[in-house]
């Protein structure tokens, strides 16, 4: 299986899915990131994430409020990848790297 860097670029007109993807969700007013992964079935990630797609987010605030504050977040898609293990696992890998440099900062 391999995965595919992108940085804001959708997957070839011809690819059908499902697309696993790891994506970071920005609201640039409060310079707060969210990371999530998500495996669309038919959708690429370019027409899915932040159009019908806001987060796995168990906070229902953060998903309305970029539906009515689009303009206030921004959507960048980290790694496309065939394999939904290989995002998740990059996932977990950027929390830790995250909580560690926070912590760092904290002491």
């Amino acid at each position: 299986m391999s995965s595919k860097r992108i940085y804001g670029v959708s997957p070839s007109s011809d690819s059908i899915g499902p697309f696993n993807y790891l994506y970071r969700i920005t609201n640039i007013v409060e310079q707060k990131h969210y990371y999530g992964v998500r495996t669309s079935k038919n959708k690429p990630p370019k027409e899915d994430l932040g159009i019908s797609y806001f987060s796995s987010s168990h906070d229902k605030n953060f998903k309305v409020d970029q539906k009515l504050h689009p303009e206030n977040y921004k959507y960048k898609v980290i790694r496309i990848s065939e394999s939904r293990k290989s995002v998740i696992e990059l996932e977990i890998y950027l929390h830790y790297l995250i909580f560690n440099k926070l912590y760092v900062n904290l002491l």
